[in-house]
């Protein structure tokens, strides 16, 4: 399956990092753990372009399967190796302003308008701009009119572009998890 056919099938995505060359390791990790202690069976793995990085697709509901891999990490089922950051991707779109604009628009509808809110952004391997993507976001119409806080946000844009993808999530609380 290929990046696009998932995208097709509504899959949600997790992005999980690992040393470089170390993907097929950190894949077969993670698959592990999804299926055996979460009871969560990926679409399929992609590797990416970008060393120490790589994709899972899946169809299960994405913040209940981030609780169970926190449950299974808090409760030390299983310790992480290979795997040193896991997010969680609501969407994947290619990288392009103009499509994030077209999308953005609904999950800003996520967020009551009065909380304190935050852009959190990786880029790599591409030429879109920071600073660009942080304006079209925060500057958008239908961005939350409450204030920005980057130290303790009620809510949460993730924004993450590697290549030729852009993947995007908002959630209520920071829903990254960091296993280093």
């Amino acid at each position: 399956m290929k990046i696009s056919e998932a995208i097709k099938q509504d899959a949600k995505f997790i992005l999980a990092s690992c040393e470089a060359v170390k993907e097929r390791d950190g894949m077969s990790e993670l698959w592990h753990v999804l299926v055996k202690y979460c009871s969560v069976t990926p679409l399929d793995a992609f590797r990416l372009p970008i060393k120490g990085l790589f994709l899972l697709a899946i169809k299960d509901n994405l913040l209940e399967t981030f609780e169970k891999l926190r449950k299974v990490i808090s409760k030390n089922k299983f310790q992480f190796i290979i795997c040193k950051k896991i997010t969680p991707l609501e969407q994947l779109i290619k990288s392009d302003y103009e499509e994030l604009e077209k999308i953005i628009p609904e999950y800003f509808q996520k967020i009551p308008s009065d909380v304190k809110w935050r852009i959190t952004m990786k880029r790599r391997h591409t030429k879109l701009k920071r600073n660009d993507i942080i304006n079209l976001l925060a500057n958008h119409p239908s961005a939350p009119k409450g204030p920005v806080d980057l130290e303790n946000p009620d809510w949460i844009i993730i924004v993450e572009i590697f290549g030729e993808w852009l993947g995007l999530g908002v959630y209520r609380n920071n829903p990254i998890i960091t296993l280093s």
